[in-house]
């Protein structure tokens, strides 16, 4: 019977758990979307507030969500983590790179 109650628990456990993390990204999303949308703050400021929740929104989820503890004795999770983060540099690397060629290919009366 001990167990049924534990197992309910866990399983409360991770469903608030899991809300709680959903929720934090919903809000790390909508800070920098909504201060672009007003133009509430000055460009480095923005660019800042985006790459900062963008960093916390990838920590949370690899977390919470990949289940990426760093804890000793856990080697999966050290070659997972840097997989996770070499595919992250890929990803957001390409990502520059195709709206600078982008802009410079098709802005080309912006050009100085």
């Amino acid at each position: 019977m001990t167990y049924a109650s534990d197992e309910g628990k866990s399983e409360n456990n991770k469903a608030r758990t899991y809300t709680l993390a959903s929720v934090a990204c919903f809000v790390l999303t909508f800070i920098p979307f909504f201060m672009v949308l007003y133009s509430s703050a000055s460009t480095p400021l923005l660019l800042a507030t985006i790459f900062i929740t963008g960093v916390a929104q990838i920590f949370i989820q690899a977390f919470f969500f990949l289940h990426l503890n760093y804890e000793p004795n856990k080697r999966w999770n050290i070659i997972a983590s840097i997989f996770f983060m070499v595919v992250i540099v890929i990803v957001v690397g390409g990502s520059v790179w195709i709206m600078h060629e982008l802009n410079y290919l098709m802005c080309s009366s912006c050009k100085a």
